[in-house]
């Protein structure tokens, strides 16, 4: 059996470096939360899955600071691809508006300082 596989099947987190690598959905669910909330944002987990919006981001990318809700927002991996995995860690990710999830694909955003 594959490393790969391995990971899958027992779910587990693993490190390369300093970049963290997520298995399983409620990982990535309780990761994109704390992206969320690191954008201002306030989010609640109920039974595991269904998430419940207090309070909309502020979206990391645009020039111009606007909200952006937790079902129209996108998380950003804003590091570049290595092989077509990418670091999970809260502090490569970035909560974007779709519009600028879309023209940076694949792509490192410069950090804007509020």
């Amino acid at each position: 059996m594959s490393a790969r596989r391995t990971r899958q099947q027992t779910k587990r987190t693993y490190f390369k470096g300093e970049h963290e690598y997520l298995v399983g959905q409620e990982a990535h669910l309780k990761r994109r939360l704390e992206i969320f909330r690191n954008a201002g944002g306030e989010a609640t987990i109920f039974d595991g899955e269904t998430v419940e919006e207090i309070q909309p981001a502020t979206c990391q990318g645009c020039v111009e600071p606007h909200l952006v809700g937790w079902n129209e927002g996108e998380w950003h991996h804003n590091i570049k691809s290595r092989g077509g995995k990418r670091c999970d860690c809260a502090k490569c990710g970035l909560f974007l508006c779709p519009a600028i999830h879309e023209f940076y694909r694949n792509k490192v955003i410069p950090v804007i300082q509020r």
